[in-house]
């Protein structure tokens, strides 16, 4: 018998929580490691430190400035999958519309209205037992 839902789809939908959180903290963490890069980078080149005759003396500039570049390049990137990745919630709504359909619809409606005569039948016999036996008291 296969079950309704996959329990490795359950366990997705505790790891894709983490996996949104993962990627908002290293979207911050980057952004805030290209500020600062940027910053020592603005300092350094304004300062002229590590300047002789020529730029080429410049090596920290010349050190932070490709890792700047590489922050800003993975800064959209982790961000757009942190924006992209879907809460546990939207996943859930995503099985269930993907698993209801008409029929089923229909069946759960027949289903209900068989349950649903079945108690009413149950408390007729249960009324109609309690009426009798009073009957035969008196």
């Amino acid at each position: 018998m296969e079950p309704i839902i996959s329990p490795w789809l359950i366990y997705a939908l505790s790891v894709v929580g983490n996996l949104k959180e993962g990627f908002i903290g290293i979207s911050i963490a980057a952004l805030a490691v290209s500020i600062i890069l940027w910053i020592i980078y603005s300092i350094t080149k304004s300062a002229g430190v590590g300047y002789g005759e020529n730029d080429s003396d410049n090596k920290t500039a010349k050190a932070i400035y490709p890792f700047a570049i590489k922050t800003l390049i993975v800064l959209p990137i982790v961000g757009l999958f942190a924006i992209l990745t879907p809460s546990k919630n939207t996943l859930i709504g995503m099985i269930v519309a993907d698993q209801i359909t008409y029929d089923s619809l229909g069946k759960a409606v027949n289903t209900g209205k068989a349950v649903k005569n079945e108690l009413k039948k149950d408390v007729l016999d249960i009324i109609e037992a309690i009426t009798k036996e009073n009957k035969e008291k008196k």
